[in-house]
């Protein structure tokens, strides 16, 4: 672990001479300081690099890398194009959504909401909604006419499992 010079030097500072007994005390005092610090630091960077992590697989859970956005005229052939996407070396997944801003009104509360239109097969593949699911399934949407909220957005108007909105 250490070369005969550096633990020469190391013992050298720390071992107290004749009448130099605080001198060796303050150095083990800054010792001590020095492996506390470098542990907490090895700490605080494990628990960050845990926090990036999950924060990434939050945000790109339903948010990719990248986005292919339509023009006015919209993409009639968007089937087409995310299979040319998914032919790319790299590209796990492509996966054609719908988005846009609305005004939401359930129980005389009224919200402005994003709304995201993705189809349930797609939505069930997705990890990050396969088990957020508190109530219902992602199976029912299939029926048409149903939707997923949030549960801040449900428990702010009200809402529970069969609601209009």
């Amino acid at each position: 672990m250490l070369n005969p010079a550096e633990r020469l030097v190391a013992f050298r500072y720390l071992r107290p001479r004749k009448g130099e007994g605080f001198v060796s005390l303050v150095a083990a005092f800054a010792l001590i300081g020095i492996a506390l610090g470098v542990g907490t630091l090895i700490v605080v960077l494990a628990v960050m690099n845990g926090f990036r992590h999950e924060l990434l697989s939050r945000v790109l859970g339903f948010n990719g890398h990248a986005s292919v956005v339509a023009g006015p005229e919209g993409l009639a052939e968007f089937d087409a194009i995310a299979a040319r996407l998914r032919a790319v070396p790299g590209v796990v997944e492509a996966v054609p959504y719908a988005e846009g801003q609305a005004m939401a009104t359930a129980n005389g509360v009224s919200a402005g909401v994003v709304l995201r239109g993705m189809r349930p097969a797609e939505l069930a593949a997705r990890a990050i909604f396969a088990g957020a699911l508190r109530e219902g399934s992602i199976a029912a949407l299939d029926e048409g006419g149903k939707i997923a909220v949030g549960s801040r957005l449900a428990q702010r108007m009200g809402l529970g499992l069969g609601s209009r909105l």
